[in-house]
């Protein structure tokens, strides 16, 4: 049995539900840019080519998932809501295992001088 997800308020648009969604999901977008910012940061150096290479490659995700999240949306035009579900989940996954990972290369990659864990 599908999973039903109600999108409308009696007496108004679906945009009144949705809306909150979209602007809760942008910001926790934001929240794992500046935590992952950070968790690299301590990894590898605060310098000049650190912070554009974190911003742009967030803005490469971004980009790659609404082109591809555009063609899985016009593929299943009734499970929008439930596709951008689980492509939160999965992003919210992989910010749950993105610490762990950072360490393990942190450690093969060795002591680097930006470190204070690795002093």
């Amino acid at each position: 049995m599908p999973l039903e997800l109600k999108t409308e308020v009696p007496g108004a648009g679906p945009q009144l539900v949705l809306f909150p969604a979209f602007a809760l999901s942008g910001a926790a977008a934001l929240i794992s840019q500046v935590c992952w910012q950070r968790i690299l940061f301590t990894s590898f150096g605060v310098d000049i080519e650190s912070t554009p290479l974190i911003v742009s490659t967030c803005m490469l995700g971004l980009g790659c998932g609404a082109l591809i999240g555009g063609v899985l949306a016009d593929r299943w035009r009734g499970q929008r809501i439930e596709l951008f579900a689980l492509a939160k989940l999965g992003i919210g996954l992989f910010g749950l295992a993105s610490p762990p990972l950072l360490r393990a290369g942190r450690n093969a990659h060795g002591h680097h001088p930006h470190d204070p864990q690795s002093s």
